[in-house]
């Protein structure tokens, strides 16, 4: 089989592949990769080769995170991979493209539907920057969320996500909804409202056959589901149509149900995160939710789709963080709500502006599930999370009077103010040129810290290095020299030698990485030097052989051809 047949051959079999990519010129060995990378991590080195400005020290080892990132059948051929650079990681490009060609995007970000707080105007700013721009469709009729989906089709044709609501409705109880509209009597009575005054709820309505219809009519390319996903049958129309699947997992169990049921991409969202959480399978108050630093590589561990870090990302060190952690693609939110592209009020824009490092709390009592937002007077006086509250989404009904008395008095004591915990990073610009900025800057972070980690590697050792460069010239006397330099011993033993000390190498770097490794032959072959090597490690609880060799061309400038079986 050839390059591009690889990533197919490691899918099958379930697999990451082990690398080692050489960079040889006029005869040295420039550089050299060994460590556990994702599955297409051989070719993902050739093709950042191609970009690469500047040829790092040798020694650059990958990391050992699985990334799961995927060539594609025009990409990394042997024929194209001029290697005069040796490749680094992240390389000239970001992480993500696979994530970018299964979604059609640009940029590997993703914004968050935010309802309440947002319209087709932020999506359009965020899919015209190359990002994934998202409608939440929660809290509108569908002629509203038909309208929002004419006025995106009309300024852009990028791929746009529409995210509802899986929860499931309340059952109505008379008696906590009157406990709950008499414990915020004092305050209708302070701003001067009539305490037996109910406004109807805010519409938050859980997918259903009308909404899934609508999907059917409108096909988006992406369809997102909070708080789990919708019945097997709606879910099945919904894939129907061609659109992706997302939804947000607050744990590791959560991440691996979704994608039992076959998400494209899962959403691990962190406890950092501003608005309600997506908690699905777990109950209570949320406070063992894991932070986005633990829970992300633990989700990449234990599914096999794209991950999408959410939670605390508001700029660029985050997101070069998140895709340190493995994630393939980054969801954005509270960063985007002081852009002018938002829809918030004046009073949350203010909050946000004003916001601490300590700003927020996880609340229930605006909605009658747990979210996080900035602290304001109603928090403070009864207490961020209650027991006696009505199940969501009817506790906002009570409140919506006291909410516009006060915000038309330019308060916000009675506003859910949902924020996440880095709304302090977050700045006025608009969605556009933010979203361009935070993967641009993240790049040249990720850039920064691959140059760094290349200066602190230890070099190629120099009698393989030697080897491999004999290999290529076919010059055995220069192979072979290193290992020794008595001339009374035959070619035949210096070559055991040589594989010997070779050997030890990959296997003391093996060892750290918790695979193993064994180097069956480094021969001339046609068109070539081959390096033919056997792996074997557990990824993720299976365990796993793999044989894999790559041959490099007559002048160790490119690799010309890998095979996997």
């Amino acid at each position: 089989m050839n390059v591009d047949e690889a990533p197919e051959t490691a899918a099958r079999y379930g697999v990451q592949s082990i690398a080692l990519f050489l960079v040889i010129r006029d005869g040295e060995v420039e550089a050299g990769i060994l460590g556990a990378r994702p599955r297409a991590a051989l070719e993902s080195a050739v093709e950042a080769a191609l970009k690469s400005p500047t040829a790092p020290a040798s020694g650059a080892r990958a990391p050992s995170h699985r990334a799961r990132e995927r060539l594609t059948p025009d990409e990394g051929r042997g024929e194209c991979a001029d290697a005069r650079h040796v490749a680094r990681w992240p390389g000239a490009g970001m992480p993500g493209k696979r994530f970018c060609d299964l979604f059609g995007l640009e940029l590997p970000l993703v914004q968050a539907p935010m309802a309440g707080a947002q319209d087709h105007e932020l999506a359009i700013a965020v899919a015209g920057a190359g990002g994934l721009g998202s409608i939440p469709c929660a809290m509108l009729s569908p002629e509203g969320i038909r309208e929002q989906v004419r006025l995106f089709r009309a300024r852009t044709a990028r791929p746009v996500n529409l995210n509802f609501f899986c929860h499931d409705p309340p059952a109505g109880d008379p008696a906590r909804e009157a406990a709950w509209r008499a414990l915020l009597r004092p305050y209708f009575v302070d701003l001067g409202l009539d305490p037996e005054a109910v406004a109807p709820t805010p519409p938050r309505v859980p997918f259903d056959a009308t909404l899934c219809g609508l999907v059917e009519e409108l096909r988006p390319e992406v369809v997102s589901f909070h708080f789990g996903l919708p019945a097997p049958a709606l879910l099945d129309r919904v894939r129907a149509t061609g659109a992706k699947v997302l939804s947000s997992a607050t744990t590791v169990a959560e991440a691996r149900a979704l994608a039992e049921r076959g998400c494209a991409a899962i959403i691990a969202q962190g406890a950092e995160a501003g608005g309600h959480r997506g908690t699905f399978l777990a109950r209570g108050d949320d406070s063992s939710q894991p932070g986005t630093l633990a829970l992300v590589p633990q989700v990449v561990d234990a599914v096999a789709v794209p991950v999408i870090a959410a939670g605390g990302i508001a700029d660029a060190r985050g997101v070069a963080a998140a895709f340190t952690l493995g994630a393939a693609a980054v969801q954005v939110g509270t960063a985007y709500l002081r852009c002018p592209d938002a829809r918030v009020s004046p009073v949350h824009r203010a909050a946000l502006a004003a916001a601490r490092d300590d700003a927020t709390r996880l609340t229930n009592i605006f909605t009658g599930r747990h979210a996080r937002g900035i602290e304001n007077r109603l928090m403070r006086e009864l207490g961020a999370t209650r027991s006696d509250v009505p199940g969501f989404p009817l506790a906002a009904g009570s409140l919506a009077p006291l909410r516009a008395r006060a915000e038309a008095r330019g308060s916000g004591d009675f506003s859910p103010l949902w924020a996440g915990q880095a709304a302090p990073l977050a700045r006025d610009i608009g969605a556009g040129e933010l979203t361009r900025r935070l993967i641009r800057e993240a790049g040249e972070l990720l850039r920064g810290l691959a140059e760094e980690a290349t200066r602190l590697s230890p070099a190629l050792p120099a009698p393989i290095a030697a080897y491999f460069a004999g290999v290529a010239r076919r010059d055995s006397g220069a192979m072979l020299a290193p290992f020794d330099t008595d001339a009374t011993v035959k070619d035949e033993e210096r070559e055991r030698r040589g594989h010997q000390a070779i050997r030890e190498w990959m296997e003391e770097t093996a060892r750290k990485y918790r695979y193993t490794v064994d180097v069956v032959a480094v021969a001339p072959a046609p068109g070539g030097a081959t390096v033919t090597s056997r792996v074997a490690g557990t990824f993720p609880g299976s365990p796993v052989e793999l044989d894999y060799a790559f041959t490099l061309d007559r002048d160790g400038a490119k690799i010309v051809r890998l095979e996997i079986s």
